[in-house]
């Protein structure tokens, strides 16, 4: 008897171990598989405000639904909008998910969970359209009657804005993310701004921007370096421009009509004062620039500190950027623009020397460089003729 009763626990303990085993063994998601999914509510994912409970987010938001039986939750839609949704952030007890970028169609003001079985469960959410994001225009020195692009997200029914324009902008064509129009006219200076039935945003920057300007050819300024071409005509944007032409580039080729420098000692300059003020981390380069044709050889550009005597050279340990359009994507491309397009170069990215044998020099204090120089020069695989004009270099704060 003793014996039998050894055996009978021992097979209970047997098959109870099994079932713990096979317990364990279970996913969220086969354990909630026949159960139906319930939010009980959405907090933000910030750990130190777990406590913060919301009723609604901004498109982008990442949030985190808390409740019981969410494992098996195979879809998950705000409004009619149908969101991403990451297995490794679902258990059954929470869902970590991004609310999506997309404007919906139909509002609802509810989240929806669909799980494997089609099971159901809605919890009342709402999603906040951000005001419109401006992420650039194509040319910020755009004339009347030119057309310009803006692109950026959230431009919903969208009205564009110039200073100084007695009307809004005339909208040739606009999505969510773009907006393609036409510069009125009578506009000056300023930001632009747009707006959406959502809301309006301003930009940052200034249409036709003047602060922070070290060079547009227009204010008497003569280049002491190079033989960089100054020149007008009706494919200016602004006055006079720098003309850099070549029939044909090779490398290292030391070509002087493709060398300009601003030197505050030079005739027009502004002498030994700084070039800009500020964070190195929240500045960039901007300028204009009319591209025909250009394939190969960057065009080097360094900031100086105050030399009076002349000494120029792209052998100087200066921080550099190496500025090359035609690569795209990893490919090599002709860098015409089709016409006058706005470039931003952080200054961030002055950081190699001639060669690039070096990438991690940097421009530590913008402050003590009082020059600028650039020139087409380096390396070359590809010859072929160079045509460009340039305008308005200056130094602008983008953050």
């Amino acid at each position: 008897m003793k014996k039998t009763l050894y055996i009978l626990a021992a097979a209970v303990a047997s098959l109870v171990s099994t079932a713990l085993l096979s317990s364990c063994d279970q996913t969220d998601a086969e354990r909630d598989r026949d159960a139906t999914p319930k939010v009980e509510y959405v907090r933000v994912t910030n750990p130190n405000a777990a406590d913060s409970l919301v009723v609604e987010a901004t498109m982008g938001a990442q949030i985190v639904l808390m409740g019981s039986n969410l494992g098996d939750v195979q879809e998950i839609w705000f409004n009619d909008v149908k969101g991403l949704l990451n297995p490794t952030l679902i258990t059954s007890y929470s869902i970590i998910v991004e609310v999506p970028s997309v404007i919906p169609t139909e509002v609802t003001n509810e989240i929806r969970l669909v799980t494997s079985t089609g099971r159901t469960a809605t919890f009342p959410f709402g999603v906040r359209v951000p005001n419109p994001l401006i992420r650039e225009i194509s040319c910020e020195y755009a004339k009347a009657g030119d057309e310009i692009e803006i692109t950026g997200n959230y431009f919903i029914d969208p009205a564009v804005y110039f200073e100084g324009a007695s009307s809004p902008a005339e909208i040739i064509a606009a999505t969510q993310t773009s907006i393609r129009l036409k510069v009125p006219e009578g506009v000056v200076e300023g930001p632009v701004t747009v707006e959406s039935i959502y809301g309006r945003t301003k930009t940052k920057f200034n249409f036709l921007e003047t602060n922070g300007m070290i060079c547009n050819f227009d204010d008497g300024y003569v280049q002491p370096w190079g033989r960089g071409t100054v020149t007008t005509g009706d494919d200016a944007i602004s006055g006079n421009y720098l003309l850099m032409e070549a029939p044909s580039l090779s490398a290292w080729g030391w070509n002087e009509s493709l060398m300009w420098g601003y030197w505050g000692y030079g005739e027009g300059g502004r002498g030994n004062v700084p070039i800009a003020q500020g964070d190195v981390s929240r500045l960039a380069l901007k300028f204009e620039a009319y591209i025909e044709t250009w394939v190969d050889v960057p065009l080097m550009m360094w900031f100086q500190r105050w030399t009076p005597e002349g000494n120029i050279s792209p052998d100087d340990n200066y921080p550099q950027c190496h500025w090359k359009p035609w690569i795209k994507n990893s490919a090599r491309v002709d860098a015409a623009t089709g016409g006058w397009r706005t470039f931003t170069i952080p200054l961030s990215e002055f950081r190699y020397n001639k060669e690039e044998s070096a990438s991690d020099l940097a421009i530590d204090d913008i402050t003590k460089y009082t020059d600028f120089n650039i020139m087409v020069f380096g390396a070359c695989d590809q010859p072929g003729p160079l045509k460009m004009m340039l305008d308005n270099f200056r130094i602008v704060r983008i953050n």
